[in-house]
This record gives C-alpha cells, structure tokens and sequence, in this order.
C-alpha cells in the first residue's frame, strides 16, 4: 500500500491469502468444493471438508478438533449431518471471478444487474451491461427487452471482445458520445448530450470524469486498506469466540456431572429411605407374628390338656369304686377348673394388617412439589466484558464501595438484577478482606467494604465468572480528617476537610465525590451551609451560626453517612464589658452562674479575690469582694444566693447577689470537689470525683449523708439538684471602658 492506495499486486495477494485462510480445509490445505470437499462447520465452529472428517469415523463415536482439539460427537447418520458452512461456499462464489482465466481486458466481471455481486456469465449486446444467472432470465423476459442479443462471456472472441469493451466507453443511449462527464448526484458517468437532456436540474453536479476516478480509486483503497486493519482484531475475536465455545461446551459438561451427582445422591436417600420402610414393614410383621404364636401356643396347650384329661374323667365318672371316684375328683377338678375359666375367642386377639401407606400427611405432596421445583440451570444475558465500573472514593473506618452497571448481550444496559457477581478484596498487607454484594434489582451493583486501613487495596471483580479486567483494579483508601474549631455567634465559622495517605501525606479530596451536608442547631432547625473545594485539596465547610449551643453535623460522601459519632460544632457568644470606671482585670475566672434576673457572676477569687457581675449582654455592674484569696466553684440557688466552694481551704461561702454575706461552713470530709450544687431545700451538694461520691450538707450546715455512685439516683430523686455551671478561661485582661473575653459553658447534670 503506497500513499494510502492498494495496488492491484497487493490486492490479487491479500485474495490468495484470503482464499487459503477462509476457502481452503486447514487440514488438507485443498480449496472448498461442491462435490468432494464439502465445507462443514462442527459445535465448536471450526469447519473442515467432509472428506477430512469423513477419515475420523474408523467405528468411533467421537473425535477430537483438530484444530481446538474439543471432543465432538459424531452424528449416527454421519459426517454429512454436521451442517454445511455457506458462508464459506457464498465468499467462494464472491471470488470466483478469480478463477476465470484473465482475458485481455481484465477477465472476469460482476453483474450490473443486480447487488449481490454475482458473476456475470453473459451481456447484453444492445445494453453493453453484464448480467448474472438470474439477471438474464429477467432481463429476456421483461417489456421491451425481447430483441436484445446476449454473449456468452467464454464465448466471445477477443475482437468481440475488444470491440464490446470500447462500447463501454461510449453512451449506451447516444453511441457516438464518450462518457467523459460524472454525475455526482446520480453516481453515474454520462456523455456530453446527456448531461444536457438528463441532468442539467437542480442538485445535479457534474466534473471531469478523469478527476472523479482517481478520488474514487484512492478512496476504494484507503477503505479496503481500513478493511484489512480489521483483519486482526477479526482474528482475535474468533480466537476468543473458539475460546468461548470450548468453556461453554466444559461448562455444560461439568454442570451435567452436578446433575447426575446430585440425583444420584437423592435416589441414595430414596434407597435408604425404601430399606427404612422395607425394614420397618418386617419389623411390625415379626411383633405380630410373635402375638400369634403366643396365642397359637396357648390354644394348643389348652387343647392338649382337655383332649388328655378328657378320657381319664370318663373313666372316673363310670368307675364304681367311690374311694377312686374321689380321689379322681380331687386331681381333675383344679385343671378342669382352671381350664373352663379361661376365655377363648374363635378369632386371635391380633390382625394381619400390613400396607404401605404415602397420603396420611403433606409429605407426599411436598415432595412432588419439592420434586418439581429440584434444580434450576442457572445462566444469564450478561454480556461480562460490557459491564461498566465505576470506583467511589474510599476512606478508613467507612463504607465504601464500588458500583457496576451490567449490558445485556444486545448492547444494551440491563434492567434487571439476579447476575453472577463476584469481588476478591486485598488489603495493602495482601491480606483477604471481606466485601458484600448489593444487587439493586435494576442490573446495577455495589459491592460494599470497609477498610481499617489506609493504603492501595486490590479488588479482583468477576461477572458470569469472568474477569473484567486481566489485573485487579487498585483502590487508594485514604485517611479522613475533620478540622472543627467552637464558632461565635454572628461570625463564620469553618470545618475542613482533608485526607491523607498511609503514610501521612496530603492528599486531595476527590471532586467528583458527592459530599452531602446537613448542619441542625440546638434547636434541631437546619442550618444554612457554603461548601467548596479549596486549592489545597481540602473541602471547606461555612456556616454563620445564630445562636449558641452545640451545633450538630452530618456528613454524607456518595450518599453514605460518615460512620462515628456525630461531629459538634460549639458555638459560643462574644460579650462587650463595657464602664465608665477604671480596667478590670480579670486574673483566673474558675466559676460562673447566671440569677434568674439573666444577670451573670464569674468567680474571680485566685488573686482578685472577688466575684464580677455581669447584666445578660455582658456590660459590666458591679463587683464585691468575698471572704479568701482562693479558686472557687460557684453556683446559685432558687433564691438567687451565691454558694462559692474554695478548693484549698474546703470552705463553703454563701453570698447574696449584692455582695452581703449569709453563712459559712467547713466540708473537711471531702477531698477533690469538682462541682458544686445547691437543691431546691437548700442543701448543698459536692461532687468529689476521688471518693466516687456526693456529700449533700442541709441548710443547718450539718452534713447529712455521703452518697456513693450507686446512689446517684437515688439521691437525685429524695435531693434534687440544680445544674452546676463551670467555666475555664485563661488570664484575660478587661478594661472598664471597652474590652472583650469569651466564655465556654457546658451545663452537667449531676
């Protein structure tokens, strides 16, 4: 092939190639005939002459392929049952043209009559157009055509020929005119006085002849050239195909032993079952048999008895001798007695009653419907190769998974579930993992697994028990992080999202991942978020919170929620202490509580010795100085009393919320108090998380009792208590003018 053209070398080259590839037996390398080389395709769709195969029989009932070596079975009415291959026999006659000896003008030819590009066998000598067979008998027969003369190609001279050849180049209509012109809406080569008459409309394009048959030269090259790249990739399919037939036919072989195995086994289990009842029925027989024989021994005995005792009482009763009269009577009559009080039937106390009885219950019938139902060939229109695949992200410690959406073997997707799929899953270790099929029922799949680590892990996915790809495909599980700060009030708030590899290092969160977000607040109403995937390969999540308390966060990747606890977002709320008077320095706060007037107290006690009220939006009112210079617990009753523990001098203080002083004790029992609470009695409670307990002292400042852990609801219920408020700040400085400081608040229910 030379600047995309084949030359007519090449061509008469790849036909010979064709012919012994396609037309010839591959086994005795002689071309195809209608005669003694009949060409016959066998199951597994290789195809040999019939005198070949015929040479196989020698009293066998099968052979193997010569080609694939499969076995194949041998009609019982011979060779020539296996079917005729005419695809070969019809590209045999779509090259017979070859066979024709080459005249002087370029030999054979095809019909122009029709386009099944049969051989022409004759033309027309008025229409100067070849004609097959079939064209010839209708071209004699039609309207208008009686007084046409046909040549028998082998016939013609080699003047007739060449004279019948240059008439070709002529107008059939007009015999003086050359064809020089070609129609291009047509696809016909017309003379100058046509192109006048028949196509001058519109759409009718003319051009040179000369120009068109070179572009149609150069195109019937470039496309036989295409055609012969499909050569291979023909090969190879049919290779696959023969591949395919051979473990179809080693399948329906192996599933022909599953069967005869199978039923083998069940008729075992009828046999037994036949001896089990066999058995049986001999058993009952023998246990009858025995009651009989009692019976029938009785009855003899008996019998023996009267029929030997019978005569000796006549000589009694006739004998005249009182004395042995007597004395008879004394021996006879305990066994005459004995024997008249026995009760004899004319029937035995027993039957004979033996049958084989299969309706008395359900079992029967189950087992014809059982029967009927035994077994199923299970196989599919799955077209394996086709099935589409499709790998979500992955991370640690989630559910992940792997989709697949099958075709059917006409090409189309499948719509229905019920496809043999199955995944071998590795760990980066090569260690197995376990992984579970999902069929949704509409010829989709998700096979479904959880990594523990991270890392490339190995899946091998097969359908109908083929492979998809000749490798396993490799999944990188990354590991994902949440970066989640406590947000303010009226002031974005920020949560990202980043991955790593096994060994620590960033990696990009996937964008074409489907990240779902749901953010509630306390108050369980949704909250508006922005998200986006940032330069850095993180995915940044936004939200501008309204109100304080925990924000709740659900994270969905491809429509599976994040496994773990729920994230929460805290949301806290900056104040403004704001006063005319000089800075407050705020040192060490280690309590906080709130009065029902919403007026708030931090326990400033380590240095500053004081407590700092506070209104509800944080401007600054007063503050008041307490008994020690010590860090203290704070909390507030029902009546707005402030109870302050000091840790170090194991003093409770209690306050009034304008500073006045109301009572004092000691709590010397206790030793590591980290909440304290005050009940609606009044009694105060202390948590200590060393002896594990709750020490409640009453209003008369006598300790009443220490609960264990085991009591806590106990105590809960006789001693209510009131939430205790904590707070941990670190030393910030207020000034009275302006200043800010954050407070962390999180409520605990002792």
């Amino acid at each position: 092939m030379e600047n995309g053209l084949t030359t007519s070398s090449t061509l008469h080259s790849t036909r010979q190639q064709f012919r012994q590839k396609f037309l010839s037996c591959p086994r005795c390398r002689q071309p195809y005939d209608d005669q003694t080389r009949v060409p016959k395709s066998l199951p597994c769709l290789h195809t040999l002459c019939i005198h070949c195969l015929s040479s196989f029989v020698n009293g066998r009932t099968e052979f193997p392929c010569p080609l694939c070596h499969v076995s194949t079975r041998i009609p019982s009415s011979g060779m020539s049952s296996f079917p005729t291959n005419f695809n070969v026999k019809k590209l045999r006659e779509y090259l017979a043209m070859d066979e024709i000896p080459d005249s002087k003008f370029g030999g054979a030819f095809v019909c122009e009559g029709c386009d099944k590009h049969e051989r022409a066998l004759v033309c027309c000598a008025n229409c100067v157009r070849y004609l097959c067979r079939e064209c010839l008998i209708t071209h004699q027969y039609a309207n208008g055509f009686h007084d046409h003369h046909v040549n028998v190609l082998t016939d013609l001279t080699d003047d007739q020929e060449a004279q019948l050849q240059r008439r070709r180049l002529f107008c059939s209509i007009h015999n003086r005119q050359a064809l020089t012109l070609f129609c291009e809406k047509c696809n016909v080569a017309v003379c100058q006085v046509c192109s006048n008459l028949s196509h001058i409309d519109n759409g009718h394009r003319l051009v040179d002849l000369g120009s068109v048959i070179d572009d149609q030269r150069r195109e019937l090259g470039h496309l036989m050239g295409k055609c012969l790249m499909q050569q291979k990739p023909l090969e190879t399919l049919l290779g696959n195909i023969i591949t395919e037939m051979g473990k179809l036919t080693a399948n329906a072989k192996m599933t022909d032993k599953d069967i005869r195995d199978f039923f083998a086994e069940r008729r075992r289990d009828l046999d037994k079952r036949e001896e089990d009842l066999i058995k049986a029925t001999w058993t009952v027989h023998d246990k009858m048999a025995s009651a009989l024989k009692e019976q029938k021994d009785a009855a003899e005995t008996t019998l023996a008895a009267i029929m030997a005792t019978g005569e000796f009482t006549e000589t009694a009763i006739l004998n005249r001798n009182p004395v042995e009269t007597a004395r008879a009577w004394q021996k006879l009559k305990p066994t005459l007695t004995e024997i008249n009080n026995r009760i004899f039937h004319s029937k035995p106390v027993a039957n004979s009653l033996i049958e084989f009885r299969y309706q008395h219950n359900a079992a029967e019938m189950q087992y014809q419907l059982s029967l009927r139902e035994l077994g199923k060939i299970y196989t599919n229109k799955i077209a394996p190769f086709q099935t589409e695949l499709k790998v979500y992200p992955a991370f640690v410690d989630q559910e992940c998974k792997v989709g697949l959406a099958t075709v059917n073997l006409d090409g189309e997707k499948s719509t229905q579930g019920g496809a043999l799929v199955q995944a071998e899953l590795k760990s980066p270790e090569g260690s197995p993992m376990t992984c579970d099929l999902q069929d949704n029922m509409d010829g989709s799949y998700h096979i479904v697994y959880s990594p523990t680590t991270a890392g490339y892990h190995e899946m091998l996915i097969s359908v109908s028990k083929e492979p998809m790809h000749n490798e396993p495909i490799r999944i990188l599980v990354l590991e994902l992080h949440t970066d989640i700060q406590p947000g303010i009030v009226s002031e974005d708030c920020v949560i990202r999202l980043h991955a790593t590899d096994g060994k620590g290092n960033p990696e990009p969160i996937p964008k074409e991942m489907n990240i779902d977000i749901c953010l509630r607040d306390p108050m369980t109403y949704e909250t508006e978020t922005e998200e986006q995937f940032v330069d850095d390969g993180s995915y940044e999540i936004k939200f501008l919170p309204r109100i304080v308390g925990d924000h709740y966060l659900i994270i969905s990747l491809d429509g599976t929620p994040l496994r773990g606890p729920c994230l929460v977002v805290s949301v806290h709320k900056v104040f403004e202490c704001i006063s005319k008077d000089e800075e407050i320095l705020l040192e060490d706060v280690s309590g906080i509580a709130i009065c029902s007037k919403g007026n708030i107290y931090l326990a400033d006690t380590f240095k500053n010795q004081e407590i700092v009220k506070l209104d509800g939006d944080g401007m600054f009112l007063d503050t008041f100085n307490v008994s020690y210079k010590n860090y203290a617990l704070l909390t507030i009753d029902l009546e707005d009393k402030l109870t302050l523990f000091f840790l170090n001098r194991k003093c409770v203080s209690t306050y009034s919320t304008d500073g006045k002083f109301v009572r004092r004790f000691q709590a010397n029992e206790v030793k590591n108090i980290t909440s304290i609470a005050v009940n609606s009695r009044g009694d105060t409670l202390l948590l200590d998380c060393v002896e594990c307990c709750v020490f409640m002292f009453d209003e008369r400042v006598s300790r009443s009792r220490g609960l264990a852990a085991r009591d806590a609801v106990e105590a809960s219920s006789t001693s209510p208590l009131v939430c205790a408020w904590t707070s941990s700040t670190t030393c910030t400085s207020v000034t009275r003018a302006t200043s800010v400081w954050s407070v962390s608040t999180r409520m605990v229910s002792t």
